[in-house]
C-alpha cells in the first residue's frame, strides 16, 4: 500500500502480499519502496512501527534512507517477527528533519488458520453443492477502549471472566477492524456466514449486527440472526418485523430462495405456542415481509409452521434421535 507526501511515496509490502492478508505466525519480509517524482534528493529517515491490536506497539525501527533522484524509486528490505496471532499493522513514516514527507500503512492478519483449508472447503463445495456452512457467533462482547466504553461478557479483574484469553485479546465485538479479522479467518476455515446471538432491538449487540453485514457483503460472507428473547407472541412479531424491515433487504444477510433466513432459540420455542407462531409468520408474510425460519429442535412438529429445523447443542442427539443419521 502507498500512501503520498507530495512528490514522495512510499510503498509497504510483506511475503510480497497485499492488504489484508493472512499470514502464518513467525518471522516475515517487508519490502519498503520509495518513490521520488520531483523532490530534491536528500538524506532522511525511515521510521516503522508494527502494532498489533489490543497490545499497542510491538516492535520498531528506523533506518537511514536517501531519498532518491526524481524519477527514481528504491527498496529497503526488512524483516520483523510476528509470533502472536492477531490483527497487526505497519506504520512508515519518511522524514527529513523534524518534516514528514511521505507514510505508508499495511494492516495484517496473522493467524494459525490460513487460506491453505481452501482445498478442504473446495471438496466441501463439490461433495454438497447445495449446503452452506455456517457458524453460530457472539457479538457481545465490550471493553472499556470500545464504542460502549465499558466491559461487556468478560471483565479481566473478574475471577471468571473467560475460560481462555483470545488470540487477539479481549476485543470489542462492534470493532468493523475485529469483524473483519473474525469473518477473514472463518472464510479461510470454509465457513460461509454467522448465526449472530441477538437480543432484540437497540441494545449493544444489536448495534453489531449492522457492522457484521457490512463487512461480510464485501467478501460474499452472509450472516443472520439467532432470535434468543421473546417474551410472547406480540413481542415476537414486534422483532421479528425490525429485524425484516431494518436488515432483510442488505445485500449481506443470509437469503434461501430470495428469504431472509431467521434462527430462532429453543428458549423462545419453549414460550411461544406453534399456532402463534405460524400466525405471526402469515402476518408477515401477508405484508410483503416473507422469511426462511429454522427452529431450535429435531422435532418435525414444529415443521407445521416453520420451513426447516436446526439444534443449538447436538450433545445428546443420538440419544433422543438414534436414527439421525440413517434419515438426514
Amino acid at each position: 500500500m502507498a500512501a503520498a507526501g507530495g512528490d514522495v511515496a512510499v510503498r509497504l509490502e510483506v511475503d510480497s502480499a497485499g492488504n489484508g492478508t493472512i499470514l502464518q505466525p513467525g518471522r516475515h519480509a517487508l519490502v519498503v519502496g520509495v518513490s521520488n517524482q520531483g523532490e530534491p534528493a536528500v538524506e532522511g529517515v525511515l521510521e516503522i512501527e508494527l502494532s498489533r491490536l489490543h497490545a499497542g506497539i510491538v516492535w520498531q525501527t528506523s533506518v537511514a534512507a536517501k531519498i532518491p533522484e526524481p524519477g527514481n524509486s528504491r527498496e529497503i528490505n526488512l524483516s520483523f517477527d510476528a509470533h502472536d496471532p492477531g490483527l497487526y499493522s505497519i506504520a512508515a513514516r519518511m522524514r527529513v528533519g523534524s518534516l514528514q514527507i511521505a507514510k505508508g500503512q499495511l494492516e495484517l492478519d496473522v493467524s494459525v488458520t490460513t487460506d491453505r483449508y481452501q482445498s478442504w472447503r473446495t471438496k466441501l463445495t463439490v461433495e454438497n453443492k447445495t449446503h452452506l456452512f455456517l457458524a453460530f457467533y457472539y457479538p457481545w462482547y465490550s471493553n472499556p477502549q470500545g464504542s460502549s466504553g465499558t466491559w461487556q461478557h468478560w471483565d479481566p479483574g473478574a475471577e471468571y471472566a473467560t475460560t481462555h484469553v483470545p488470540l487477539i485479546g479481549f476485543y470489542d465485538s462492534r470493532s468493523t477492524d475485529v469483524i473483519s479479522y473474525h469473518v477473514r479467518t472463518a472464510q479461510s476455515a470454509g465457513l460461509d456466514g454467522f448465526i449472530c446471538s441477538w437480543w432484540g432491538p437497540g441494545n449493544y449487540i444489536d448495534d453489531a449486527f449492522p457492522r457484521i453485514l457490512d463487512v461480510g457483503q464485501a467478501t460474499g460472507f452472509n450472516s443472520t440472526i439467532y432470535l434468543e428473547i421473546a417474551q410472547d407472541s406480540a413481542d415476537l412479531y414486534r422483532q421479528l418485523h425490525y429485524v425484516l424491515t431494518r436488515y432483510g433487504a442488505h445485500p449481506g444477510f443470509l437469503r434461501y430462495a430470495g428469504r431472509p433466513v431467521i434462527f430462532i432459540y429453543s428458549r423462545v420455542i419453549g414460550k411461544i405456542a406453534l399456532t402463534d407462531f405460524a400466525r405471526v409468520f402469515a402476518e408477515l408474510e401477508a405484508q410483503g415481509l416473507p422469511a426462511f425460519y429454522l427452529a431450535d429442535s429435531l422435532d418435525a412438529k414444529y415443521l407445521d409452521a416453520f420451513d426447516g429445523l436446526h439444534t443449538y447443542s447436538p450433545l445428546s442427539l443420538m440419544d433422543r434421535y438414534p436414527r439421525l443419521v440413517d434419515t438426514c
